[in-house]
């Protein structure tokens, strides 16, 4: 991801536009622009209401979540990859160990389909993305190997991709350096919500054999939403997470990257 991308993906965030447009209306009414001000104001209003207070953003997260369902796993695999996204590089690189963020579930799912499958390969996917703070980054494939090896993984196994910056680049460098045959078959690990990104893409650079193995789910799949709690920063981070989805599924798709708008099995 380009700094330049970064940054409109960043302002193009829900809760950033609200936010935003609160602001504006405040300076407009400051100024004299009353009529501005208050249609600023009231846009912000509304818009924390349908994204904040109200399920929006945690109905769409859960469609994206569910696209994909966790199969029965297959009796033979000839290999696991693991995307990146679970380690926040900055940190781990100031502070001298791996810190994990909310994706975590990414690499714990390891353990367990590591002792699944025996003597496969498990491929960790992830390099440094565009990040504007202070410090000097490590590749997340190298922290994440640090992790896999201190819960007993055998470092014989790991595969590290440590330049990808996206999830167009875990697909085709993966596949560059493992070179996958026809009739292979290998699990695909990364957060439910981004497996339909993920599968699109792996399948337009002409993966073969995926088995999508989708974890760090993020909302209840049986629980009525609309009964919940209200909590604006809960929704508002919630239609951030669906956006930035939604997003991405649209650009990859314009730009040749994804077999299909909304991957589905």
């Amino acid at each position: 991801m380009t700094p330049l991308i970064w940054a409109i993906a960043a302002l193009a965030q829900p809760s950033n536009i609200i936010a935003f447009l609160a602001i504006a209306g405040a300076v407009a009414l400051s100024v004299g622009w009353r009529r501005a001000g208050l249609f600023a104001c009231g846009l912000a209003a509304v818009g924390l209401v349908v994204f904040g207070f109200l399920p929006t953003g945690a109905l769409v997260l859960r469609a994206l979540e569910n696209r994909f369902p966790q199969p029965a796993l297959p009796g033979h695999v000839d290999g696991i990859i693991v995307l990146g996204g679970y380690l926040d590089t900055v940190v781990t690189a100031e502070r001298g160990r791996p810190e994990l963020l909310e994706a975590a579930d990414r690499i714990v799912a390891v353990a367990d389909l590591a002792h699944r499958y025996p003597g496969v390969p498990i491929v960790l996917s992830g390099g440094n993305k565009f990040e504007p703070r202070t410090g000097h980054a490590v590749p997340e494939a190298e922290s994440a190997a640090e992790i896999a090896r201190s819960i007993g993984i055998d470092p014989a196994r790991l595969v590290l991709e440590t330049g990808s910056r996206s999830t167009w680049e875990n697909a085709t460098a993966s596949m560059a350096i493992v070179r996958p045959g026809l009739g292979s078959t290998w699990l695909l690990v990364t957060s439910a919500a981004h497996m339909p990104r993920a599968v699109g893409t792996f399948r337009a650079a002409g993966w073969p054999g995926l088995v999508p193995w989708p974890v760090d789910y993020r909302v209840p799949e049986g629980a009525d939403l609309w009964l919940r709690r209200p909590d604006a920063l809960a929704g508002l981070a919630a239609t951030d997470a669906a956006t930035r989805e939604i997003e991405a599924l649209i650009a990859y798709r314009l730009a040749g990257r994804s077999s299909a708008l909304l991957p589905a099995p």
